[in-house]
């Protein structure tokens, strides 16, 4: 069932009259959604970072996806949506079409905060190295017990 939705774009002209229309149409940038159950669950997000006519982003955990204006729009208005979960935005996130090349212009990091991101970088890359590494070493061991225990069912038996 069509449960609603909520607009890209909104034209508050009605309620904020202004002799220039781009101080009162504001449109939608991101949806900040949860989805599960009242005491337990998942939040993503949804974002549009281009701007108006530009894709849409899933934002979830390490996966980033693009989507669909509808999964914006449509999919996140409560009730049983995607594998029967309860998809519910609670942050709704518009932008003053007058402010949008401000709001969106791309923007440079600082030098130590790059290079902070840098480093993390590199140190998420050796430990995962290091789980890999491990992990690898656990099943050798895995194998290794496996057979002894086969050799040792083999000999119990006998011949």
């Amino acid at each position: 069932a069509d449960l609603g939705g909520y607009p890209a774009t909104l034209d508050l002209s009605s309620i904020m009259p202004a002799a220039d229309p781009s101080l009162s149409t504001y449109h939608l940038h991101a949806v900040l959604v949860h989805q599960g159950e009242i005491f337990s669950g998942h939040y993503y997000a949804l974002i549009r970072p281009q701007g108006p006519g530009g894709p849409w982003f899933k934002f979830n955990d390490r996966i980033v996806v693009q989507t669909s204006e509808t999964a914006a729009t449509q999919e996140q208005y409560g009730g049983r949506g995607l594998l029967n979960m309860n998809n519910s935005a609670y942050v709704l996130q518009y932008v003053q079409e007058a402010n949008l090349a401000a709001v969106l212009k791309e923007v440079s990091l600082p030098e130590g905060l790059e290079r902070s991101l840098r480093d993390e970088a590199d140190r998420i890359a050796v430990w995962r190295q290091r789980a890999q590494r491990q992990n690898q070493e656990c099943n050798l061991v895995k194998l290794l017990c496996a057979q002894q225990v086969r050799r040792l069912i083999y000999e119990h038996a006998g011949p």
